[in-house]
């Protein structure tokens, strides 16, 4: 029969693994972590809030039933509950898929399909949030769909679907990891054919976080500008984002209006 060699030499699962340390450890700071502008609103969200709203979001995702290993699809504008449902996801264990908001359902359901995921946030008035519902995998109820808003005059309001203004102050429990363990799971274009998804571990990301820090040189005083949607630039792109700017200490200043929904049925990400 087949003999199966373990590598003795992996290392052995621990939170310090666990790419969502890097907001746990500032959970309590309230220095600028992200500054927001929507219409002629500027607003500036701390680390400790953003890391409270990652531990809420963590509540609700163990609420909902999500383990260690699911895959949870998260489809939102430049909006700071976006880096609240990744870290939050990523502490839990899980896996996160980003999905573009201009996806039609035909394109969702193959994403949703392919991945496996069986839990998707999408924000109101996209056209993923609109077309969701036609899915069948949502249909049937296998992938458990979260519609989520705010108002574009308070970016910050987008941060009270998980009760952020609730006076406890949760914790950020971080679920043991190995580097090698998946953290999230990028889809291609699909410009020569269907999407295919590729999967990035929490050592991946660290790595990449750690070399975009050193090589740029950012610091505590530094603002990183982003216009691009969070979806694309933040969960894995070789590019300054805050995952980047928690390493350093600077802030991320995020532009961007919910995209507009569009009539055709083929959408890239951009």
């Amino acid at each position: 029969m087949p003999v199966t060699v373990e590598n003795a030499s992996a290392p052995e699962p621990t939170t310090s693994h666990n790419i969502a340390r890097l907001l746990a450890s500032r959970i309590h700071e309230n220095t600028p972590a992200l500054v927001f502008s929507a219409s002629s609103n500027i607003a500036t969200v701390t680390y400790r809030k953003l890391g409270q709203a990652a531990a809420r979001v963590q509540t609700h995702l163990r609420k909902c039933g999500v383990k260690e290993g699911d895959r949870v699809a998260l489809s939102l504008p430049n909006v700071p509950l976006m880096p609240a449902l990744y870290y939050g996801i990523l502490a839990s264990g899980a896996l996160c898929v980003p999905l573009n908001p201009l996806l039609s359902g035909a394109e969702l359901e193959h994403h949703l399909q392919d991945s496996g995921a069986t839990m998707l946030f999408a924000w109101e008035g996209t056209r993923l949030a609109a077309e969701a519902h036609q899915v069948p995998l949502v249909c049937d109820g296998t992938v458990h769909l979260e519609i989520l808003g705010g108002t574009s005059a308070d970016p910050q309001s987008s941060l009270a679907s998980f009760g952020t203004d609730h006076p406890s102050e949760p914790e950020l429990k971080l679920c043991p990891v190995s580097p090698a363990d998946p953290a999230l799971i990028l889809y291609t274009s699909g410009t020569t054919g269907k999407p295919k998804g590729a999967t990035l571990t929490h050592a991946n990301i660290l790595s990449n976080a750690q070399s975009c820090a050193q090589v740029f040189g950012f610091t505590a005083e530094d603002i990183i500008f982003l216009v691009a949607y969070l979806f694309f630039m933040l969960l894995g792109k070789q590019s300054p984002s805050t995952r980047h700017a928690l390493l350093a200490h600077p802030s991320l200043f995020c532009q961007g209006s919910p995209p507009k929904r569009q009539s055709n049925s083929s959408t890239k990400p951009m």
